[in-house]
């Protein structure tokens, strides 16, 4: 097999991220990842894993807790989904993507072993093909296994309950604030929601809860308890506090279970609230988890693995300082003020918000928006039109799951949206949006790209942008044409 050609192999296989599910869902079944694995020899078993799920923080609760653990001095992996520009970008050690060559290396003898089970498949054997993420979770655990990663940050893909990476056996089980998504494939209501991601908690492990609603809260907590779990509850045995947020970043201390767990002046590149919230069950996550290091690893001494608490706090401190995470509340330029955020649901969309009213006073805001068909874009264009002064509607090209522009239109033509001081554009193709707002950035002071993880990913390294930062762009706005004249 010639290993140039794997990745592209992947991406051939059926992907839900680009042609969504069904309302059932039914296409989720761990009996193929099982039956892959089995073939590799179950790489995943070796490994020390913090298992993430929840509908919003779960990757950069994963991007913090790698860097806790690697600032410790743990040879650290995330495996995150989906990507923003490169697959490669799934595969985090030490902080760094692994290359190309590499993961090529890595999934020619994964791809033997899934043309055996097409073969099987074919023979009668009663199971589904691998998909697109069962061979990248696959990977995964077999790239993990062979560089002999000592803590996994493991981000649940969708649910939790049927997702790929829900094979593992877990150090740590996290779930991070939940929410109303996904709702076709996951349930109708966030209890049902939370049931399916409560799923990934295993007998006799470590259990760490974000913020969540009440009866979520309890949900979680009954799980944990059935499974004969240790439960930890944001706000009530660990919590962020005195949060500060600017338009350069968050600080905030941290308040453990016990008074020599706390740790004051943390600060995050990152922005907004509600990654302190992320930040505070990192902390609690790898915590737990270095608490159970002599029951992972028994060869080496239980002594050995203590780890005085100043040290985590040193570690922690300087770990946070240094995390980026592309796309979330990202500044793409200061002057002038581009900020991309990966929102896509009422709850993110309300954090981003929140987060940009706590700038300096801007002047006019305008949004770049586009959505995917499975998502709510009626609650969300509300939320955007009570903050922003103009929208432009557009789609993105990077995946045929993306919502038309004219039907975003459409929807903003409705009465219920006529009371909104907004002014709505449109452009059917996403860099000319990015090129349309940009021509107006001397009369907005404020431009946010939002609404999709595949929007973000297809501007996000605009070189239009990038011509703007260097202060390239002074030609003078283009006349208007059939798609940038405003609408209404």
């Amino acid at each position: 097999m010639n290993s140039t050609t794997c990745i592209q192999r992947v991406f051939d296989r059926i992907n839900y991220e680009r042609r969504g599910v069904s309302t059932s869902g039914n296409e989720f079944k761990l009996d193929t990842i099982t039956q892959l694995l089995n073939k590799l020899g179950n790489p995943q078993r070796d490994l020390s894993i913090i298992h993430l799920a929840g509908t919003k923080g779960k990757g950069s609760t994963a991007k913090m807790v790698a860097a806790i653990g690697n600032q410790l001095g743990f040879k650290t992996a995330v495996y995150a989904s989906p990507h923003l520009v490169r697959y490669t970008e799934r595969f985090l050690i030490n902080n760094l993507e692994v290359c190309e060559a590499r993961l090529n290396l890595i999934l020619e003898p994964i791809l033997e072993a899934v043309e055996q089970l097409d073969s099987e498949i074919q023979q009668g054997l009663d199971l589904p093909p691998a998909t697109f993420f069962d061979i990248s979770t696959a990977a995964a655990f077999q790239l993990f296994h062979e560089e002999n990663i000592e803590l996994v940050a493991l981000e649940v893909g969708l649910g939790g309950r049927l997702d790929s990476t829900n094979v593992c056996q877990p150090v740590v089980s996290v779930l991070t604030t939940i929410s109303l998504d996904h709702m076709k494939q996951l349930g109708n209501t966030v209890m049902e929601i939370a049931a399916e991601k409560a799923a990934i908690i295993k007998p006799s492990t470590i259990v760490i809860c974000g913020d969540q609603q009440p009866d979520v809260a309890a949900l979680i907590s009954d799980k944990a308890v059935a499974a004969n779990s240790d439960y930890h509850q944001y706000g009530q045995t660990f919590r962020a506090t005195n949060q500060k947020v600017t338009s350069s970043g968050t600080e905030f201390d941290y308040l453990g279970e016990k008074m020599d767990e706390n740790i004051s002046g943390l600060r995050l590149n990152l922005l907004g609230h509600h990654q302190t919230i992320n930040a505070a069950v990192a902390i609690r996550a790898v915590t737990e988890f270095c608490k159970q290091i002599p029951s992972v690893n028994k060869s080496v001494p239980a002594a050995a693995h203590v780890i005085p608490s100043s040290h985590l706090a040193e570690c922690t401190r300087k770990a946070l300082a240094e995390v980026t995470i592309r796309g979330r509340l990202e500044v793409l330029s200061n002057q002038p003020l581009v900020i991309a955020d990966m929102a896509h649901n009422a709850v993110s969309i309300d954090a981003m918000i929140t987060t940009l009213k706590s700038f300096p006073n801007q002047g006019k805001r305008q949004a770049i928006f586009s959505c995917a068909k499975d998502k709510d874009h009626v609650a969300t264009l509300h939320q955007l039109s009570d903050f922003f002064d103009r929208i432009i509607l557009t789609q993105f090209g990077n995946n045929p799951r993306a919502r038309s522009a004219s039907e975003l239109l459409n929807t903003t033509t409705q009465p219920e949206f006529a009371h909104y001081r907004v002014e709505w554009r449109i452009e059917d193709h996403s860099h000319a949006a990015l090129k349309e707002a940009l021509h107006n950035v001397d009369e907005y002071g404020m431009t946010c790209i939002c609404g999709s993880i595949f929007l973000v990913g297809e501007l996000i390294d605009s070189t239009c942008l990038a011509d703007v930062k260097r202060n390239q762009l002074n030609s003078p706005a283009e006349t208007p044409g059939k798609h940038s004249n405003p609408v209404h």
